[in-house]
């Protein structure tokens, strides 16, 4: 039986661990403030867990919480009894079995805990303590996962539409996220003035939308006439604009 340091809230206080000060994000809050957006399929499986790249939380009070607050006890209230039961059976976290109410999400190649957080909080600093022992595995060897795909082609949608914005200043393009791709909500483009024009277009619909803006064409707004019952987006760009592209002149 391998010896395992199990005062960690000791040794930790002694020589923090250099996590000690990273905020445990809220799962929500991280996504927001990353930008990130997700697919609608998800997978399940049950996996290791690299501690290091458990960066939150699905559930959480906020976005003030670090991994030295938490081993400390602050935002847990159960911590003293999980450390009573580290101190009892500290080859639990060598177990070699998939551990009951244990839950991760993955997005990309974070981790955010979904039921555990103490044992979490715990196997952290555990692992850390305990390099000789966890080098080569994780305490957290068999945990169900549920791994969320960053929908990479609507923050490419996002990134195009910010990027055009500038050469069309009398016009307001805004996005919302939507995985369906006939979804009438995905984008609103209108008129930057008072009682201005508007129109909608699905996510089908962005890439003509944005060809259309980047290059724009004398003979699709010529046809584009035509056009009285479907969304259009030439209808938004004047006859100036095509010929200054078919020309070359910025």
């Amino acid at each position: 039986m391998q010896n395992i340091r199990t005062n960690i809230q000791a040794l930790n206080k002694q020589n923090p661990a250099p996590f000690s000060n990273d905020i445990i994000h809220n799962y929500g809050t991280y996504l927001r403030n990353n930008d990130i957006y997700l697919k609608d399929d998800r997978e399940h499986y049950v996996a290791s867990i690299p501690l290091d790249q458990v960066v939150g939380i699905e559930q959480m009070y906020g976005d003030d919480s670090t991994w030295g607050q938490c081993i400390e006890g602050r935002w847990l209230k159960r911590l003293k009894p999980r450390l009573i039961e580290l101190e009892d059976n500290p080859q639990y976290y060598l177990s070699e079995v998939e551990l009951p109410n244990l839950s991760f999400i993955k997005v990309g190649s974070k981790y955010f805990i979904s039921t555990g957080k103490h044992r979490t909080i715990i196997a952290r600093f555990l692992s850390y303590f305990n390099p000789e022992v966890f080098s080569k595995r994780s305490p957290f060897e068999f945990a169900k996962v549920t791994e969320y795909f960053i929908d990479t082609e609507y923050a490419s949608f996002k990134r195009r539409f910010d990027a055009i914005a500038d050469n069309y200043p009398s016009l307001i393009f805004k996005l919302q996220h939507t995985t369906a791709e006939d979804d009438l909500h995905f984008l609103l483009v209108r008129e930057n003035r008072a009682n201005g024009r508007s129109e909608v277009f699905t996510r089908a619909q962005a890439y003509q939308v944005l060809d259309a803006l980047e290059s724009p064409s004398i003979k699709e707004k010529w046809n584009s006439a035509s056009a009285y019952y479907s969304s259009n987006i030439y209808s938004f760009i004047p006859y100036q604009t095509c010929f200054k592209a078919f020309f070359g002149h910025p």
